[in-house]
C-alpha cells in the first residue's frame, strides 16, 4: 500500500514491503538418502626431519577404532589416547641420557666454580689475590651458569623429541588406511589416515533451492542403518555442500552385550587365533601365539583361552559370547611379525592350544576362570559410509 507524507515541503510516496520468514519447509515430509561422512579426516605424517629419520616399529591396524585421552579438571592426562604409531626409541633415549649426564657434569663444574668465585671474592677484599684473578673466576662462574642453562634447555628439547616416539589418538576415530606399517621412513612420511567418529556428518544430496529452505527450525530425523528409531541432529550445525547439505549427529558407541547369567554388561575384548607358522619350519604343526595375549604370574606364562570356540575353520562361525580359562604354556624365543600389526611367538609343542583356538589380547586385569567375555567389535551407531534415511519436514 502506497504511503504519502510531507517532509520539508516535499510530498514523498513510499511503499512498505513486508518480508515474512521463509514458509515452513516441506509441508509434507520428504525422505532423502544420506551418507555418513566423517567431518575430520587426517593423514598422519611421521618421522624425524634430521639425520636420524627413525624406525617405525608399530602402527595401529586398519579398521581399528581408537580413542583420545581423558583429562582431569587440572588438565592432567588420566588415560592416554590409543597408541597409533611407535618409533624405535634407542637413538633418542641415548641422546637424552647423554644430556642428563652432561647436565650433571655442568652442575658439578658450576659448584666448583661457585666455591672458587666466592673464595676469590673474599680474598680480593684483603688484596690476597689480584682483581684480575678475581675477575677470571667471576667470568668462569658466569660461563658455567650459562652452560648449565643451555644444556638444561637442550635436555628439555630432546626429552620432548623422545616423547614424540609415541603418537597417540587425540579423538574418537577409525583407522581408514595404513600406508607404512613399519621400517625406516623418509622425513614426515604419510603413515596412516584416520577419520573422526563423533560427531558424525550426514551428507544429503539435494538441489540448492530446496537446501536453502532448510533451517534450524526445520524438523529433521535421521534413521541409522537397520533401525526404525530415529535420532535428532545438532540443529545449529547445518552446512551447505556443493551438491546439498551436511548435517551433524552425536554418534554413540553401541551398548555392550549383557550377560544372561549375571545380567551385567560383558567386557568387550579382542581375540586372535592360534596360528600355524610356516617358514622357516617344514613341519606345519609349528604354531604361534599372539604376543599381546601373553601374561605372567608366579606360575609362569599363560593365556586366556576361549572355551568351546574356534576360528579358521572353513564355513563355520564363532560365538560372540563365551567363557575363558587360564592356560599355562611354554614359548620359544622366536617371534614372527605379520604385516606390522600382529606378532606371533612360537609355542613349544603342547596339547593345550591348537590351531584356531581363540586367545584374549590385552585381557582385563580382573578376569577370572569361567568369566564370560564378548568379542563384538567396538562399533558406533553411525559408521563411515553408512547409507541412512533422512526425513525432512513433518
Amino acid at each position: 500500500m502506497p504511503i504519502r507524507q510531507r517532509i520539508n515541503g516535499f510530498l514523498l510516496t513510499s511503499t512498505l514491503v513486508f518480508l515474512g520468514t521463509l514458509a515452513p519447509v516441506h509441508a509434507e515430509p520428504k525422505t532423502f538418502t544420506g551418507l555418513a561422512t566423517p567431518i575430520i579426516t587426517s593423514t598422519l605424517k611421521y618421522g624425524f626431519n634430521d639425520a636420524y629419520r627413525g624406525i617405525i616399529t608399530y602402527t595401529a591396524r586398519p579398521d581399528q577404532i581408537v580413542r583420545g585421552p581423558t583429562y582431569n579438571s587440572k588438565g592432567e592426562i588420566i588415560n592416554e589416547g590409543t597408541l597409533l604409531i611407535k618409533m624405535k626409541t634407542d637413538y633418542r633415549k641415548a641422546i637424552v641420557d647423554s644430556l642428563k649426564a652432561k647436565v650433571k657434569q655442568d652442575e658439578d663444574t658450576l659448584n666448583i666454580a661457585k666455591i672458587q668465585y666466592d673464595r676469590y671474592k673474599t680474598l680480593v677484599k684483603s688484596r690476597a689475590v689480584s682483581v684480575e684473578q678475581y675477575n677470571n673466576w667471576e667470568n668462569q662462574y658466569l660461563i658455567n651458569v650459562n652452560q648449565l642453562a643451555a644444556d638444561k634447555a637442550d635436555l628439555k628439547v630432546q626429552e620432548a623429541v623422545y616423547e614424540m616416539c609415541w603418537l597417540r589418538a587425540q579423538y574418537e576415530a577409525i583407522v581408514d588406511e595404513v600406508y607404512f606399517p613399519f621400517g625406516l621412513p623418509a622425513a614426515e612420511l604419510a603413515v596412516m589416515k584416520i577419520s573422526q567418529l563423533n560427531p558424525m556428518g550426514i551428507e544429503i544430496k539435494m538441489n540448492r533451492e530446496t537446501a536453502w529452505k532448510v533451517t534450524s527450525e526445520t524438523p529433521i530425523a535421521v534413521y541409522p542403518v537397520n533401525s526404525n528409531k530415529p535420532v535428532g541432529i545438532i540443529n545449529t550445525l547445518i552446512n551447505f555442500t556443493k551438491d546439498g547439505l551436511k548435517l551433524r549427529v552425536v554418534n554413540y558407541q553401541l551398548p555392550a552385550v549383557v550377560s544372561k547369567k549375571t545380567h551385567k554388561p560383558l567386557p568387550i575384548v579382542k581375540v586372535y587365533p592360534i596360528a600355524q607358522l610356516f617358514a622357516p619350519y617344514p613341519d606345519n604343526e609349528q604354531t604361534g601365539v599372539p604376543v599381546a595375549a601373553l601374561s605372567n604370574d608366579d606360575q609362569g606364562v599363560y593365556v586366556w583361552k576361549g572355551i568351546g570356540v574356534k576360528s579358521l575353520t572353513p564355513g563355520v562361525g564363532s560365538k560372540n559370547v563365551f567363557s575363558v580359562r587360564k592356560v599355562y604354556i611354554k614359548t620359544e624365543d622366536i617371534i614372527h611379525k605379520i604385516a606390522g600389526f600382529a606378532q606371533y611367538q612360537k609355542l613349544q609343542p603342547t596339547n593345550k592350544l591348537k590351531r584356531g583356538d581363540l586367545v584374549v589380547l590385552d585381557a582385563p586385569k580382573n578376569l577370572k576362570d569361567n568369566d564370560e567375555v564378548c568379542v563384538n567389535q567396538h562399533r558406533y551407531l553411525f559408521m563411515p559410509g553408512d547409507p541412512v534415511k533422512v526425513v525432512i519436514g513433518k
